[in-house]
């Protein structure tokens, strides 16, 4: 996520069930000259397609943007199931 501008400080990173949630807040801008940024508060939800370990779920911020690594639950990764003969 592209977050020029942005502090840590001011970025909730949270994952609840099969949700992530991103909210923050862009504090203002710069005196005079031309800012073609918008500031103020942003919220940014997004479904994710399978269940993820929220303990293990890591955020960085550098340069402006916001990595974020969402390591699958154990339920969700696929198994090999062994077979037995008869």
């Amino acid at each position: 996520m592209d977050a020029p501008g942005v502090h840590e400080a001011d970025i909730d990173v949270s994952v609840h069930e099969n949700t992530l949630t991103v909210r923050g807040e862009r504090k203002g801008g710069r005196e005079g000259g031309y800012d073609t940024r918008t500031y103020g508060r942003f919220e940014q939800r997004l479904t994710l397609p399978v269940a993820v370990d929220a303990e293990r779920v890591e955020a960085t911020l550098a340069n402006g943007v916001l990595s974020l690594t969402l390591p699958k639950s154990e339920a969700a990764r696929p198994r090999k199931i062994a077979i037995k003969s008869a």
